[in-house]
């Protein structure tokens, strides 16, 4: 079954994936805790801060998503595909 998505829900979605992606690359480029520990590297705490504010961009995405009044005009059983063609919508 198609759903008709809406705009707004595959905006958020877009954003989501855009800033989840932002969130990974951050995280790569922060040194890794054993290093910081076996002093063979230093914390990088604007790097830090930085992926902690892009995490927290993310969860609200997530959360205006997930509360998205669409998902409540849905069967519960229908939840999981209308949400894997929004992925591939917001992907498209």
């Amino acid at each position: 079954m198609a759903y008709e998505l809406p705009k707004d829900l595959i905006d958020l979605k877009r954003n989501f994936l855009r800033v989840d992606a932002d969130c990974q690359k951050l995280s790569a480029a922060l040194p890794f805790r054993v290093d910081v520990v076996a002093l063979e590297a230093e914390t990088d705490e604007d790097g830090m801060q930085h992926l902690a504010e892009r995490r927290s961009e993310r969860l609200e995405l997530a959360e205006q998503i997930n509360r998205h009044p669409w998902w409540g005009s849905l069967p519960a059983d229908e939840r999981c595909k209308a949400s894997l063609e929004l992925l591939a919508a917001a992907r498209g």
